[in-house]
């Protein structure tokens, strides 16, 4: 709150631009202070594309969710992205209200996001955070939630947690430095035959395990 205004933070796609000024004013009208995306990516405005504006972009984004009281989420036709089920995660596990322009079907979609795969996740996240490097949770592939470092984009240059029934995976890329390097001579590491030449797999039975191996790839790294 701001003196008698609960202020909300408005998330979702950038297509649905229309659906965010509409949400703005009604929102403004009812007596709350709104808090908008600045860009429109998906509605005109390439400079969002670039790619340390979208990092700055979306880094913005979850500090005005701290800002703020709630999230008033724009899911038009039920349609959440991946940035926006990061978003909502953040807000929940900040312990933000969370709103929604079409209630439907959002009970068994929080269900999902706040399950035990992606509680796991979200410690792993913060992990990763407390030893400095840049994890994230992100929601962009069939198989589930996985906390993503380096690019995803391409496999030599990405290492990734993926959390399978109480078990952790660990994929790291030839060219991820440390974590690569630690993980060939692991007594967590596992035949990988389908991307052998291009990652190393592991697999941690909890998140103990995990954390104490992010811990010793942070010492490996200060130690150079």
């Amino acid at each position: 709150m701001v003196g008698m205004y609960k202020v909300i933070t408005l998330c979702g796609s950038t297509r649905f631009k229309d659906a965010f000024m509409d949400a703005q004013k009604r929102l403004t009208l009812e007596g709350n202070i709104v808090i908008s995306v600045g860009l429109f990516g998906h509605s005109g405005d390439d400079e969002v594309w670039i790619d340390e504006t979208k990092e700055m972009l979306d880094d913005m984004h979850l500090r005005k969710i701290d800002m703020a009281d709630e999230i008033f989420v724009i899911n038009v036709d039920g349609y959440i992205g991946a940035s926006t089920q990061k978003e909502i995660a953040y807000a929940k596990r900040t312990g933000k209200a969370v709103r929604y322009l079409e209630i439907h079907g959002m009970k068994q979609f929080e269900d999902q996001i706040t399950d035990p795969k992606n509680r796991a996740l979200d410690q792993i996240e913060k992990v990763l955070d407390k030893y400095g490097f840049s994890g994230e949770i992100r929601f962009d592939r069939k198989g589930g939630p996985y906390v993503n470092l380096g690019d995803v984009r391409r496999k030599r240059l990405r290492a990734q947690f993926w959390y399978d029934d109480g078990r952790i995976d660990f994929f790291a890329g030839k060219e991820m430095g440390y974590w690569y390097s630690y993980s060939i001579s692991s007594p967590y590491k596992v035949p990988w035959e389908d991307l052998s030449d291009l990652e190393c797999k592991l697999t941690f039975p909890d998140i103990l395990t995990v954390t104490q191996f992010i811990q010793e790839v942070a010492n490996l790294r200060g130690s150079h």
